[in-house]
């Protein structure tokens, strides 16, 4: 076996094996080669080259979303690693285990007019939850060292919660000489983690103030699909005095749960909506996309809060936290379920009777609304079953989809770590390429048109496709309140741009499809789901201009049920 003769890397490679590392996507360089030459000596490493370092990334990002275990990139030194950055934000809020190597000259060339040299080390210090600075000599205690913190890192990535941890090479030249020579192998560092009991008088006092209560809300964050939450929330929920609150990134679609939020709380009337207001909220997961329940809970002071998650600290989300408990949400739900018992109460019955009656009325509204963004998801959603992956872009995109309890069978992905725009071309691409699964994404013209580069590498599989909703410009700025009354919208907010999908489809190498009217994507959406024979693009164009005001039609025949807007 031929690898580098840098020692360090060879430990690095070595306690990645041990770890059970197999993928590394890299980006070019030359400050790296110890790197590429290094994991490429081992057969069982896949190692993968993608040029644009924010794709690599968050390409990483979409992998692990499938493996759920570590993946790492790499880069050079300089600038390079600080095109990581926005993906290392994101890997940090969703909590998936992101090991970023990078390159580096050594500490005495730091700041002073070297080339591609910038101050590398703890570079992602406020989203990382450790930074390893590994040092540039090859004598026992350096190795030594190297070997401790590297295990530290590997460790960190994955407990007790997973997530991104950075390992800073400096390498001297030369780069790319090699050794065929016997290797030291580091003894493994064996780290053992058991699964802790929760205290059961804290158990007990926990399911004292639940059984006694009417009025109990469970509200489910982004979480990656697990069919066992599945069956344990389901169990809660088939409580009288429990109501569950989903969304399609909660990936919890078990029978009696609400998953229409914003649906039900935007045309609700003041009354309905306290009504609502629980005595106990418990929350599972990570990002809630409805900034309406958001407001609701936020003035709820006598509501009682319980976030369940295994690290501190623990978000305050809703200003009423009251208990922190540090467990996974499966290993509380198995421990707490066998306290639990039913409680008699109306509380989700009255819930369940108006929301009887919105579902009425979307089905009834559903033919009479003209083309739009609106008409363009009720026709796609349906298309969504249980063996797509369907990943969603950010802004207006993932709002829409909360609206329909059409494709909550999807699997569904988005990335609401912090909710940017960056990155979810790139994500969706990594997600379909480890898990080899059709996975669709739907994607505004803005977020397209930011991560057009997802598409500039070699690994896009053919049953990867995309949904391009072209609305002339970014819409969620059409429908907030704040930009959509502002001289400067279409300028500065919405960034209006008369781009087409099928540039990047040619320049790509993907199949293109258009769609600009409703007959039209009735057309072609069976066979832009069933066939598989390249990467796809289908774009939907929709009147930007008239988007928002379909949407407040919409609401306004949930809330009132009738058609006094005169849209339709």
């Amino acid at each position: 076996m031929v690898t580098t003769t840098k020692r360090s890397v060879q430990i690095l490679v070595e306690i990645a094996r041990q770890r059970g590392l197999e993928h590394i996507v890299f980006s070019p360089g030359s400050r790296n080669a110890p790197l590429v030459i290094g994991f490429n000596a081992y057969p069982e490493f896949d190692c993968l080259n993608i040029p644009d370092e924010r794709v690599a990334a968050f390409f990483a990002v979409g992998m692990m979303q499938h493996l759920e275990k570590p993946v790492a990139i790499c880069c050079t030194s300089g600038s390079a690693a600080a095109n990581y950055y926005p993906a290392v934000t994101e890997a940090f809020y969703q909590k998936v285990p992101l090991i970023i190597l990078t390159a580096d000259r050594p500490q005495a060339w730091i700041d002073q007019g070297d080339g591609q040299t910038i101050r590398q080390q703890n570079l992602f210090a406020n989203h990382i939850k450790y930074s390893a600075n590994l040092l540039e000599d090859d004598d026992a205690e350096a190795l030594w060292y190297n070997k401790r913190v590297i295990n530290e890192a590997f460790d960190a990535a994955m407990h007790p919660e997973p997530g991104p941890v950075h390992i800073n090479l400096p390498f001297r030249e030369p780069l790319y000489q090699t050794t065929s020579e016997n290797l030291e192998i580091p003894a493994p560092v064996h780290t053992l983690f058991a699964k802790a009991d929760l205290n059961q008088s804290g158990l007990e006092s926990l399911a004292s103030q639940w059984n006694n209560s009417t009025k109990k809300m469970i509200l489910l964050g982004q979480m990656l699909p697990n069919h066992r939450l599945d069956t344990l929330v389901e169990k809660l929920a088939n409580d009288p005095s429990v109501m569950v609150f989903t969304e399609s990134t909660s990936n919890v679609t078990a029978e009696g749960m609400f998953p229409c939020i914003d649906r039900m709380l935007a045309t609700f009337s003041e009354q309905d909506i306290e009504m609502l207001r629980p005595e106990i909220l418990l929350t599972l997961g990570g990002a809630v996309i409805s900034k309406k329940i958001k407001a609701f809970l936020r003035k709820g002071t006598q509501t009682h809060h319980w976030h369940v998650q295994r690290n501190l600290p623990h978000p305050d989300t809703y200003k009423i936290l009251t208990h922190q408990i540090l467990a996974s949400p499966i290993d509380f739900l198995e421990q707490f379920a066998a306290w639990v018992t039913p409680k008699n109460s109306d509380y989700k019955k009255e819930l369940i009777a108006l929301d009887a009656i919105r579902d009425k009325r979307h089905l009834e509204i559903a033919p009479k609304l003209p083309w739009s963004d609106w008409k363009a998801y009720h026709m796609l959603l349906p298309f969504f079953s249980s063996d797509i992956a369907l990943q969603s872009a950010n802004s207006s995109v993932i709002r829409y989809i909360q609206l329909f309890k059409e494709g909550r069978a999807a699997d569904h992905f988005c990335n609401r770590g912090t909710s940017g725009i960056d990155g979810s071309t790139s994500t969706a691409a990594g997600y379909c390429y480890a898990s080899g699964r059709k996975t669709v994404l739907i994607t505004g013209d803005i977020s397209f048109l930011y991560d057009s580069n997802g598409l500039y590498h070699n690994y896009k599989k053919n049953n990867f496709k995309i949904i391009l909703i072209n609305n002339g410009g970014g819409g969620i700025f059409r429908i907030i309140d704040g930009p959509k009354d502002s001289q400067y919208l279409e300028s500065f907010f919405e960034a209006r741009q008369e781009m087409s999908g099928e540039h990047f489809a040619r320049a790509y190498g993907l199949n293109y499809q258009l769609a600009t009217s409703e007959t039209e994507l009735a057309a072609q959406l069976g066979d832009f789901f069933a066939k598989d024979e390249a990467p796809t693009i289908l774009e939907i164009r929709t009147p930007g201009r008239e988007n928002a005001q379909v949407l407040k039609t919409y609401f306004g025949y949930l809330r009132h049920g009738n058609e006094s807007s005169g849209v339709v």
